[in-house]
C-alpha cells in the first residue's frame, strides 16, 4: 500500500472514530397536553386566548395543531386565538405533532346585549338629573351626546346579570324654540342603542 493511501486510510478511520463518538441528542417525546381552559361561554364578536403546552415542557418537538368543530360558529389561529362569530356551540381541538395527544375545548358562543332600564327622557325647561340603568353582555361606550347633556360614566366594563348605574344630566333650556330633543347613543361591539331625550 502507498504512503498516501495509507494515510488517506488512516484519516477516513479517524473521522469515522470521531463521528460516532459524538453523543447523538437524545429525542424526548411528547406525553401529554395541557390547556388552561376545559369550557367557556363567549360573546359573539369576542375573541379569547388559549393556552396549550406540551408535557414534558422539554420536549423534542412542541408543534401544535389547531381546528375548530364548527367555523361557522368559532375559528382558531395557530397560536389559539379563537373569535366567537355566531351564536352556537362548537368545540376547538389542539393537538400535538408529536405523540399524537389532543385536548379539547368546549365552547358556547351567546348573542351580545345591552338593555336599558328606560329608552326615553322626558324634562322640563329646567332639565334634570336622571339615573338609568344599563346592562350588557360586554364593553359598552357611548359615541354620540347633545350638547346640552352630560352623561357619566361614558365607558364600561362587561356587567352581565349585574347593571351599571348611568347619570344623565340634561341642562336647563336656553333658546327661543320649545322643541329640543337629542340622542345618546350607547355603543356595544356589534349592537347600537339609543336614549332618545327632549
Amino acid at each position: 500500500m502507498k504512503l498516501h493511501e495509507l494515510i488517506l486510510s488512516v484519516f477516513i478511520v479517524a473521522l469515522i472514530s470521531f463521528v460516532s463518538c459524538e453523543k447523538e441528542e437524545e429525542f424526548i417525546k411528547v406525553t401529554d397536553i395541557s390547556i388552561n381552559i376545559n369550557s367557556v361561554i363567549i360573546v359573539e364578536g369576542d375573541t379569547l386566548m388559549i393556552n396549550a403546552m406540551v408535557v414534558p415542557s422539554n420536549a423534542s418537538n412542541k408543534n401544535l395543531s389547531w381546528s375548530s368543530s364548527n367555523d361557522n360558529i368559532v375559528t382558531v389561529d395557530n397560536s389559539g386565538l379563537i373569535s366567537a362569530k355566531n351564536v352556537g356551540e362548537a368545540t376547538i381541538t389542539v393537538s400535538t405533532q408529536d405523540g399524537n395527544r389532543s385536548a379539547v375545548v368546549s365552547i358556547k358562543v351567546i348573542e351580545s346585549w345591552i338593555s336599558l332600564s328606560q329608552n326615553v327622557i322626558e324634562s322640563s325647561l329646567n332639565g334634570g338629573t336622571y339615573e338609568v340603568s344599563l346592562g350588557s353582555s360586554s364593553a359598552w361606550s357611548i359615541v354620540s351626546i347633545p350638547q346640552w347633556v352630560t352623561v357619566s360614566p361614558t365607558i364600561g366594563g362587561t356587567t352581565g346579570l349585574d347593571s351599571t348605574k348611568v347619570n344623565i344630566e340634561v341642562s336647563r333650556f336656553v333658546g327661543t324654540s320649545l322643541n329640543r330633543s337629542g340622542d345618546i347613543i350607547f355603543n356595544l361591539i356589534t349592537e347600537i342603542v339609543q336614549i332618545h331625550s327632549k
